[in-house]
Formats: C-alpha cells, structure tokens, sequence
C-alpha cells in the first residue's frame, strides 16, 4: 500500500502543471509536509529525483558538443530548473510534501547540473536540416505562438518536412496529415544566457476528401545553446 501510495504522489508532483492535477490532488492527500516532516521521511520520492539529476548530470557532463546527445528521459526539465533560479524557485514551491533536507539535497544536485551546463550546454546546437524549408502559413503560426514578442528574438525558423506527410489508417484511407516545424529563438527575459530549441507539429485532419485547417497538433521546448 505504501509503495502504491509513493508511486501516486510522485505521479503528483511530475504532473503539477496538467490539466488534470485537481483530479489526482483530490484523490491523494500527502501525509506529510515541510513542517511536519522536517527530518526527510519523504526519502523514497526524493531518491527517485536525485537519480533523474544524476542521469541528467552524466548525459550532460560526456556531451563533446553538436546536435544531440545532450538530454536523456526526463532531463529536459531538471535542466531548466538547474540553470534557471525562477524554474527552480517555482518547481521547489509547489512540493509541498518536501521538507527542508529534501530540498537541500535537489537543491545541490541541480547546482551540480548548472555548473555542468556552463561548459557543455553551449554546445548543443540546433540541425539546419530542421530549417531546410519553409512555409508562410506554418511560420507565421509559429510567430504567433510566442507569447513575449518584445523580449524574443528568432536566430531560425523553418520546417523540416517541404511536403505533407499522410498519415493513414490500417485500410491506407488518411486520417490527417502533418509538417514538422522549428524555432531556434532567445528570450532576453529569462534569467540564463541559452536559447531555446522550439519542436511543433503541424496538423490538417482529413474530413474526407479534403484537409482541414492547420493547427498546432503538438510543441515542445528544449534549451539549447545560441548559434
């Protein structure tokens, strides 16, 4: 019961920005918090984290520099809260069944990682096949799409795919089809000197006989270091 109970919670505090963190709040109280836990009893959810900084720290620290290699698993966002004190600031607040030696410890860990990133974040660029092509329509989708205009400024932008790619059912009738697009941007606002790498895919549903209207099917972010 215990060990389901951990592995609830934990599901928890990765998900604090989903959309369906109420649903899982209101089903799982933590037992303990900061102040009633001071001496480290969460241990088991705390052990987990420090093991996905520690791969972080290994995969970041053997990086010789290019266009991958650097992340692995769930680094992407122990990174950013290790180079970025307000990710971080923000991450820690909300754990609230962390007591203060679990924080120390996560906190030290992603010190550790920061240091790292100094030398080999930097040298993780972006592919310039991803940039290969180009499509008004999608890139101005993909402008629109960045929330603080006035701070950022685009280094690339452009798609990786200059055709539609068809995606069909298992009787080859198509279901919708997409165009993988980048941005290579840096936003002088953030609290850290590296760009981003921004990753969507585009998206036209098939309604049988034509295409629907473009949409952004999915993003992600990654940091990268600046061209």
């Amino acid at each position: 019961m215990k060990l389901i109970l951990k592995k609830v919670i934990y599901f928890v505090l990765l998900c604090n920005s989903c959309s369906g963190l109420l649903i899982a709040q209101s089903k799982v109280k933590p037992a303990m918090d900061s102040k009633t836990n001071p001496t480290g009893n969460s241990k088991g959810i705390t052990m987990i984290m420090l093991r996905e900084i520690e791969s972080a720290k290994k995969s970041a620290n053997v990086f010789k520099g290019g266009t991958s290699g650097f992340y692995n698993g769930r680094s992407v966002e122990w990174v950013l809260r290790a180079v970025s004190k307000k990710a971080r600031a923000e991450y820690m607040d909300k754990q609230k069944v962390f007591n203060e030696l679990d924080k120390t410890k996560i906190n030290t860990a992603l010190d550790e990682l920061n240091t790292i990133c100094q030398s080999k974040l930097v040298l993780l660029k972006m592919d310039d096949k991803l940039f290969a092509s180009h499509d008004k329509e999608i890139e101005k989708l993909m402008q629109d799409d960045i929330k603080d205009k006035a701070s950022v400024k685009i280094h690339k932008i452009g798609l990786f795919h200059s055709d539609w790619q068809v995606k069909t059912n298992a009787k080859g009738v198509p279901i919708f089809r997409y165009k993988h697009a980048q941005m290579w941007i840096r936003n002088s606002s953030n609290d850290h000197p590296y760009c981003y790498g921004l990753f969507y895919n585009f998206q036209q549903d098939y309604n049988g006989g034509t295409y629907g209207s473009t949409k952004i099917a999915s993003s992600k972010q990654e940091l990268h270091g600046c061209p």
